[in-house]
C-alpha cells in the first residue's frame, strides 16, 4: 500500500508547481483575483474531540478547484488522520448571485494504532451539492462575501488490524449543510468563518471498534491571501 504521507507530500508538490493563472469564486466566499492569481489557504476546524488544520491552494476560471492538505487530531482516540481533499466545481452567474455545482473527495488516512490497539482506520468520502454566494458589500478596500452550500455526501470508513486482525467497514449516505462569510480585505486578504452541520446521519460507528465519527457541528476559520501576478495577453 502507498505511504499516505508520500502521496500527500506528492501532492502538495504538484500544487505548487501547476498553481498558475488562477481565480477564486465569490460562490465559495472568495473575490475573484484578477491580478493576484494564487490563493493561498489555511483553515483550522473544530467537530466535536477533533481538531484539523489543513493548507490549500485552488482557483480556476469558470472552472475552478483546490487540493488540500492536513491533519485532524483525535485526542480522544489518542491518534491523528493524514487528510487530503479535493474539490471542483463550475460557476454560473445569476445577476448579482454566483452559482456553482461543486463535487469534492476526502480521504482520511488515519488515525492509527488506536489506543495502542494496533487497528488503523482509513475513511474515504465523496460529496456533491451546490454553494450560493453574492457581493453583500463592496468597497475597493473591504468586502463582505456571504455563502451557503447544500451537498450530499457518502462517507466509508475501513477498520483494520488489531489482536485479532479485524477488517470491517461501516458506510452511511447524509447532507451537509454549511453557511459562511468571507470578509476581504484589500482584495487579498480574507478571514472567512463558516459553520457546518450533518443533515440525516445517525449510527455513524454502527459496527466500528471505536466511535471515530461523530455527528456534531463543525466550525471552522479560513485565512487566505492572494499573491502572484498574472502574465499579460500575448498581442
Amino acid at each position: 500500500m502507498t505511504n499516505p504521507r508520500l502521496a500527500i507530500g506528492i501532492a502538495g508538490i504538484l500544487l505548487l508547481i501547476t498553481a498558475v493563472s488562477l481565480q477564486a469564486q465569490v460562490c465559495t466566499g472568495f473575490p475573484e483575483l484578477r491580478s493576484a492569481p494564487i490563493r493561498v489557504t489555511g483553515e483550522g476546524i473544530v467537530n466535536g474531540n477533533a481538531r484539523g488544520l489543513n493548507s490549500t491552494i485552488g482557483g480556476g476560471g469558470r472552472w475552478f478547484g483546490s487540493v488540500s492538505v492536513g491533519l485532524t487530531d483525535y485526542s480522544f482516540l489518542n491518534g491523528s488522520s493524514n487528510d487530503i481533499i479535493v474539490r471542483g466545481g463550475h460557476e454560473f452567474l445569476l445577476g448579482p448571485l454566483s452559482f456553482c455545482p461543486l463535487a469534492a473527495t476526502s480521504i482520511y488516512a488515519g488515525p492509527y494504532d488506536v489506543d495502542a490497539t494496533g487497528i488503523d482506520f482509513f475513511t474515504f468520502r465523496n460529496d456533491v451539492g451546490a454553494a450560493l454566494g453574492t457581493t453583500a458589500v463592496s468597497t475597493p478596500k473591504f468586502s463582505i462575501l456571504p455563502t451557503i452550500d447544500l451537498r450530499l455526501a457518502y462517507v466509508r470508513t475501513h477498520a483494520s488490524g488489531g489482536p485479532d486482525s479485524i477488517s470491517v467497514a461501516a458506510g452511511r449516505t447524509y447532507g451537509i449543510m454549511t453557511a459562511g462569510v468571507g470578509f476581504v480585505i484589500n482584495r487579498t486578504v480574507t478571514i472567512r468563518p463558516a459553520f457546518s452541520t450533518p443533515m440525516g446521519l445517525s449510527n455513524v460507528n454502527a459496527g466500528l471498534p471505536f466511535a471515530l465519527h461523530n455527528t456534531k457541528p463543525t466550525l471552522s476559520i479560513d485565512f487566505a491571501y492572494c499573491f502572484g501576478r498574472r502574465p499579460a495577453n500575448p498581442i
